[in-house]
This record gives C-alpha cells, structure tokens and sequence, in this order.
C-alpha cells in the first residue's frame, strides 16, 4: 500500500519505536504518542487533515483504516 520494501518500512517503524512514537511487533503497531508522532510528521500529513476537514467538515480528522488480522 505504501509503495516501499519491508525493509524500508521497518527502518522508518525502528526510527519512531526508538523515539517513544510507536510500538510494533508481529505487524501489529501502536501508536504510543499521537501528537509526537503528528509533529514528527511531514507536511504531507497537515495538508491532508486540511483537505479532508475542508471536505468533511471542521471536526473531521484524517485516520487511516485500521488493519484486521493483517489484511
């Protein structure tokens, strides 16, 4: 879905797991700290909750699907 290898996938995921943002293990990730990880974010990430408030309304936030038994 992201359009990158695992092992980029999992050098990123190490990168905030050190960083107290997430936790992930057996391809399960929790999110630890929100607003660390919002602020760590790029751009991207602001510019998306805009367009989707501006779209679904002030209240509405951006939040990817949550994953069910890995699918």
């Amino acid at each position: 879905m992201l359009g990158v290898q695992r092992p980029t996938v999992n050098v990123a995921a190490r990168g905030l797991s050190r960083a107290g943002l997430i936790r992930f293990r057996h391809g399960v990730l929790t999110i630890v700290d929100r607003e660390g990880l919002q602020a760590s974010a790029c751009e991207d990430y602001r510019l998306t909750n805009e367009l989707f408030a501006r779209l679904y309304g002030d209240d509405a936030t951006f939040r990817a699907s949550p994953l069910v038994n890995g699918r």
